[in-house]
């Protein structure tokens, strides 16, 4: 979302949003589970999604709507199981594999995505200021319940992208910041691990409807290159690119979000995970997370962050997911 990845043990691969992109958002490195399957698909950061649990959506629809995903590529290795706290339900195996070429992606995903919001036109965009958050468990670090409503917890972390996994060489590795800002800079790799570094445990929420909790991160706070960068007053909104682009096309990966939920403590430009580097497939060497936000708004393989004065739609926001992405909310897509 090159490679400084140490573990060449891949878990499942899917396409989906999450990053999970999310979200695209995006199996894993050595942590990831022995025989553990992707659920959902597509997507890059950024993160085809699952339609959301909830009472507008029998279970025979869930269903259909699984296999419906079916059109995206899986992989399958084995590595070793991470221990998980709290109760866990791990991913189940698909009805199929399909080996379809990865080309016609998106437009399979654009189609799900149709499907969904006529299913479930209520679940559009809300207020979170008008909203309660809704969700299962005891109240988690944000004072939030811990498995947002829709969720259910995998132990593996699940590989989402478009399709385009880059490969970028350390030496080769640019960050650019820039746009609306006092000091705009080009951070090499050395300048970026130079910064202050953050150490932080957070839980990672996809769109297609699972949910890792407790990851452990190091990296560097979005909130310290925002201080580097110092935005104008009139910057109050944050567009972010990564190195990967929709096959077949010069379309790259992009999200967004409010400068003040860019800026939020648990917002991380991260280059480790459980205490190895970022693997290649989740987006190494570096990706951002947004752990209070659906995990496609964390850019996978950043390059650039932009501030803007106006709001900007990425990648996924302009095919039909929400702008505001709240996953305590069920906000997973626009109206």
């Amino acid at each position: 979302m090159l490679s400084p990845n140490a573990m060449n043990r891949v878990a499942p691969r899917a396409f989906g949003p999450g990053n999970g992109s999310a979200a695209t958002g995006e199996p894993a490195c050595g942590t990831a589970p022995r025989d553990s399957t992707a659920l959902g698909a597509v997507g890059s950061a950024g993160d085809s999604a699952q339609a959301p649990a909830t009472s507008a959506l029998s279970a025979t629809t869930a269903v259909a709507s699984q296999r419906d995903l079916n059109g995206c590529v899986m992989r399958r290795k084995s590595g070793r199981r991470h221990r998980q706290a709290g109760s866990i339900q791990p991913a189940r195996e698909p009805d199929r594999v399909s080996h379809e070429p990865t080309a016609p992606l998106v437009e399979r995903r654009l189609r799900y995505l149709e499907r969904q919001r006529a299913l479930q036109r209520e679940a559009a965009t809300r207020d979170a200021r008008n909203a309660a958050p809704m969700g299962t468990g005891p109240r988690n670090r944000h004072g939030l319940p811990t498995v947002p409503t829709g969720q259910r917890v995998v132990p593996n972390w699940p590989v989402l992208d478009l399709g385009d996994t880059p490969d970028i060489p350390l030496d080769a590795w640019r960050l650019e910041v820039g746009g609306l800002c006092e000091h705009p800079r080009s951070l090499s790799w050395p300048d970026f691990l130079a910064l202050p570094q953050a150490e932080d445990e957070s839980d990672f929420h996809c769109v297609t409807t699972w949910s890792r909790l407790n990851n452990r991160w190091r990296g560097v706070r979005f909130r310290t290159l925002a201080e580097l960068a110092v935005p104008l007053a009139e910057a109050q909104f944050v567009s972010c690119t990564g190195y990967d682009r929709m096959p077949g096309s010069t379309i790259a990966y992009t999200t967004n979000l409010p400068l003040a939920r860019a800026v939020e403590d648990d917002v991380l430009l991260v280059h480790s995970w459980e205490d190895a580097p970022l693997p290649v497939e989740h987006g190494g060497p570096c990706r951002m997370i947004t752990p209070k936000l659906y995990a496609w708004k964390g850019t996978k393989w950043i390059r650039r962050i932009e501030f803007l004065a106006e709001d900007q739609p990425g990648f996924w926001e302009e095919r039909g997911y929400s702008n505001t992405a709240e996953p305590w909310l069920d906000d997973r897509y626009s109206s």
